[in-house]
Formats: C-alpha cells, structure tokens, sequence
C-alpha cells in the first residue's frame, strides 16, 4: 500500500481540487523539509515527542529520522539498494525494510540499522521481510517467510513467536497485536494469547485493521468505510466522495487518521475526530499552498504526521510541477484555551504586582 501510495501522491498531485478559503485552520503546519532540494519527503509514523518516521523518493528511497528540526538519513541495509520506514516509538527506534528485490527487515536503534534476521537464532529457518509495528519495549510485530509461508512474527530481545498466518500492522504497550488474517482476510485483535475475529462492515468480505492503542481499541476499514472496535464494531462512515478509504492509525483519545480516494486519483487525508470524518484539508490554512494526500500517524497530543502535495514554478518556460513533503499538523488551541491562558497570565501578573508592593 505504501509504495503504491507514493507513486499516487507523486504524479496525481495535480489532480487535487483546491480547498475551501472559507474556512479557518485548526492545524498549524511544520514541514519537514527534504534531504536536498530537489527530493521528496513522505510521512509514515509520529511519537509522542514530535519525532517522526519518514521516506524520500531519493537514491531509489531511504528510511528517515526527522527529530529536533533536523532529517537524519538510516541509509540501508549491507547488501541493500533502497529502505522504508514504518512505525517509530518514544524511544526514536523505527522498524521497516530495506530491499534490493525482496524486503529484509529491520529494526533501527541507538543509531544503528540492524537486519532482525541477524538477531534471532538462524536454525529456525525464518526470512523476515518488514517490520510493520513497534511499541515502547522495543517488541516489534511483522511478516516474512517460514516453510516457505508467510507467517506474521513478534520478536522481542533476540527471541521470536509465530504468530501463524496473519499480517501483524501495530503492537501497543501492552503486547496487543492488530492487522489482517491471511486465512479469512478479516481485521483481527490479538490479546492474552487469543485472536478475536473483528468481522466486517456492510456485508463485505473483508476488513483490515492498522493501530491499537493502550485501551485496546482499535482502528481500521472495511467496505469503504473506517471502523473503531472497542469490544463491538463501530461503523465511522466514509470521506465524503471517496470510494475506498485506508485507516492508518489512532490515538489514545480515539481520534483516527487515514486517506480516501477513488481508484488512486485524488487522495485525501482526513481524521476523525468529534464523531466526524472531516477532510484534512479543511482544517489547514487554505491559503498554505499545501494539499494533504494522506495521513499516516497521530500522536496522543493529537499531532499528525500527513503526506502533502505543494507546486513549485518551474523555470522561465517551464510549466513547474507537484512536489510531496512529509508534514506534522499540530492542533491549534481553541480561542476560548487561548482566552482563559491570556486571563490567567494577566491575574498572575497582578497578584505578582500586588505581592511586590507590599
């Protein structure tokens, strides 16, 4: 999905309708900025601290750390042409793969990108090809190949479980695995040892799930609509125009994110948030110059890690074009927030006033 997503938000950029001027921004925006001027940055995943897991189009694709300011390039894997990143945790690690024709999985941490095949007993026969999920212990969740099937795996310090013919997408703090069973295409919740059957929606025949948080919630899509399961399946409906909609994460408050399109063409992020899926793109300033394609992390401060869509004049003579960043939407407080802060800090100021006049 990641892949072909990229390739969308990189040529059919043109295609995204201008938004809305009427409306006001609830999202400041911070750009993550390129490795050179002339690449490309996509969003994957956002911690807690601001730190974010990133992707650039450059040297046929590099993971990235964005943390600080400042993007940090993970290079590859030995042996390997190109690598992608997933989910980071608190800690600022981040799992992914890294490829030449097939993926190899890895784990980067404390500054170094290591191949998770190299770190559990090889006699077991496993390939691991991504490392999709990571939680703050450092347990990571994936797929790759045992017996020539793929498998869904938890690796957790040098060990590693099968987790049989699932593809694990995210793991919470408290071992809580979410994703899609290869058997009946069904979301599933694994929990205490147990697999919970999350069904569908509408009557479909499939459903995939992408974030757990620490109340075990969980977020995904089925039938072109998203869905949050707290213990029954809530239908969140669809992006207005959309046919197909991708929920990528949530949050510990349930907020959810995700993108929508119509056969790849004109992809929208938006969240849920309030009881309402609302098109990301409202929610910005209109006038930024930024069309948000898809977002793909939300942090529990409500921060959202989006991949945007911006046009950049070309040359005298050249009709100019579409580039992508990776961006982090930030909430902007509410003016009655803003209101009640500015009394509070003009009180104190008297009371301090006060005091020294005493």
């Amino acid at each position: 999905m990641r892949t072909s997503l990229i390739a969308v938000l990189s040529v059919a950029a043109a295609q995204f309708a201008a938004p809305d001027v009427s409306l006001a921004a609830s999202y400041s925006i911070t750009d993550l900025g390129t490795l050179t001027r002339s690449g490309q940055t996509f969003g994957e995943g956002i911690n807690a601290s601001g730190q974010a897991s990133v992707d650039t189009a450059l040297l046929g694709g590099h993971a990235v750390l964005y943390s600080a300011g400042t993007l940090h390039d993970l290079g590859t894997l030995p042996g390997k042409t190109s690598s992608n990143s997933n989910r980071i945790n608190a800690g600022g690690d981040i799992v992914g793969f890294s490829s030449v024709s097939s993926g190899t999985a890895f784990l980067y941490s404390g500054g170094v990108m290591q191949n998770l095949n190299l770190l559990i007993d090889p006699s077991l026969g496993w390939q691991l090809q991504d490392a999709i999920g990571i939680n703050d212990s450092g347990q990571v969740v994936g797929y790759g190949l045992i017996g020539g099937q793929k498998h869904g795996f938890l690796y957790s310090s040098g060990s590693i479980q099968d987790l049989g013919t699932i593809e694990p997408h995210d793991i919470n703090n408290l071992g809580q695995i979410t994703g899609v069973d290869l058997a009946n295409g069904h979301a599933f919740l694994y929990s205490g040892g147990v697999k919970t059957d999350l069904g569908t929606l509408g009557g479909s025949s499939s459903s995939d799930a992408w974030g757990v948080n620490e109340s075990g919630q969980v977020a995904g899509s089925s039938n072109g609509h998203a869905f949050l399961y707290d213990g029954s399946l809530h239908d969140l409906g669809p992006l207005a125009g959309f046919s197909t909609i991708h929920t990528s994460d949530l949050n510990s408050t349930g907020q959810v994110v995700g993108y929508s399109y119509n056969d790849f063409n004109n992809p929208r992020a938006w969240v849920y948030t309030g009881g309402v899926i609302r098109d990301l793109n409202t929610l910005i300033d209109p006038l930024s110059g930024w069309i948000v394609g898809a977002a793909t992390g939300i942090n529990d401060s409500g921060q959202i890690i989006v991949s945007a869509a911006e046009f950049v004049p070309g040359a005298p003579g050249s009709g100019g074009g579409f580039v992508v960043h990776a961006l982090i939407l930030t909430p902007i407080p509410e003016p009655s927030t803003l209101a009640l802060a500015a009394i509070g800090l003009v009180t104190l100021a008297i009371w301090r006033r006060k005091r020294a006049g005493k």
